[in-house]
């Protein structure tokens, strides 16, 4: 059963048949990512596009999704240093507008800055 031998799903790419497991034929894949990783997908996943990847694929698109979401790593050092010297309102609804946090966030990272000096 090696018809899909030589073909690519998604980021796999079906080297050889590995053998038959409870009536389902499984396949030795490598990813795009890694070629030398061989691993086991059964043959039905790989039709059906419920493997796509060794998982490479999935943290890619979580990476992305989740980027520039910190919002702590939106304000910068000398930002937080500001914050710290000044410690007023006005500052903190500027800085709040200016990364798209919210001033009690603001505020916590003032305190939590405050402790650390200490």
């Amino acid at each position: 059963m090696d018809d899909i031998v030589g073909e690519k799903f998604n980021r796999w790419t079906v080297k050889s048949v590995a053998y038959k497991r409870n009536g389902q034929w499984l396949y030795n894949c490598v990813c795009d990512c890694s070629p030398e990783l061989k691993k086991l997908v059964r043959r039905v996943n790989l039709l059906s596009g419920d493997s796509q990847s060794c998982g490479c694929l999935q943290r890619e698109l979580s990476r992305k999704a989740n980027s520039g979401k910190s919002r702590n790593s939106k304000i910068k050092r000398s930002e937080y240093e500001k914050i710290i010297k000044l410690k007023g309102k006005k500052l903190a609804k500027e800085l709040a507008q200016e990364y798209g946090v919210s001033v009690p966030l603001i505020f916590k990272i003032w305190q939590s800055k405050k402790r650390r000096k200490k």
